[in-house]
């Protein structure tokens, strides 16, 4: 508390189920006066939100991420029916913030892979141009769709989302909120079928890895964007129809979608207190 004179008032926080509540209790002997009440909140990155409203709520954005080393560090989910990406008639959308940090290890950066040896549906960084690149197989047949024009440094969040709709099986995808020209693809070769794994982080059949970082990865079943949006300013939500959403808390590596589906973080992937933020 400030004012114009001491001794004006004193404050009180609540304890139990009413930590969030302040008590103003003003002095009985005091020489009065106008006075103020600021409150201020920090979280663990050390953000200090400030507020001076007689009520009010204080609102974090809280950084988080998983860390990928770029040799042998991915997520990997059990086989579930959630993952499957080309069921007839059902949209999806996949979207997630990505930083890439590693060099050149492997010719392909595997950000992530519903995995089955002979149908896949993957994203992936080409690491001879550092570009992305939309990847299809059925078989020995593969159908690779560049998805950015421009290569892409390092140490930079970009904000990846790959839509499909329902009714025309067409695939768009989006950069930074913006449709990217000539990737709206319609492709029935993708699949992850309940009896394959799904990775985050590594490409089953080549055993590329990715390495970078990777925060809020959402699956939702559902057309997301349908056109040029604003990127998110704040973490992701379970929204309706939300199947996995993941690589958003800076303490654990967890599903907090609806599904829970168990997440196995393998070698040193890590969550992290970065994030796009």
């Amino acid at each position: 508390t400030s004012g114009s004179a001491s001794g004006i008032a004193t404050i009180t926080q609540g304890t139990g189920g009413n930590v969030n509540q302040f008590t103003l209790t003003p002095q009985q002997s005091g020489s009065g006066g106008t006075f103020s009440v600021k409150f201020s909140a920090t979280d663990p990155n050390s953000n200090v939100a400030l507020s001076s409203a007689s009520s009010f709520t204080l609102t974090f954005t809280v950084n988080a991420s998983v860390v990928f080393d770029g040799t042998n560090d991915y997520l990997s989910l059990g086989g579930s029916a959630d993952f499957e990406v080309s069921a007839s008639g059902i949209a999806r959308t996949i979207e997630f913030w990505v930083y890439r940090t590693a060099g050149a290890y492997e010719p392909y950066y595997y950000i992530y892979d519903p995995s089955n040896a002979s149908t896949r549906f993957k994203l992936l960084y080409w690491g001879s141009d550092n570009k992305f690149y939309q990847f299809h197989a059925y078989g020995a047949n593969n159908n690779i769709y560049q998805i950015s024009t421009n290569a892409h440094t390092e140490a930079g969040w970009e904000h990846i989302a790959q839509v499909r709709n329902a009714s025309s099986g067409e695939w768009k995808t989006y950069l930074n909120g913006t449709l990217v020209p000539g990737m709206t693809v319609t492709a029935s070769a993708e699949n992850s079928s309940s009896g394959y794994s799904m990775y985050i982080g590594r490409e089953d059949k080549y055993s590329g890895y990715f390495g970078g970082k990777i925060s809020n990865f959402r699956l939702v079943h559902a057309e997301v964007y349908t056109a040029n949006f604003t990127t998110p300013t704040a973490n992701l939500t379970a929204i309706t129809n939300t199947k996995l959403l993941t690589c958003n808390d800076a303490s654990a590596i967890e599903d907090d979608s609806t599904s829970n589906h168990t997440i196995t973080a393998h070698n040193g992937a890590a969550a992290d207190s970065a994030g796009p933020f």
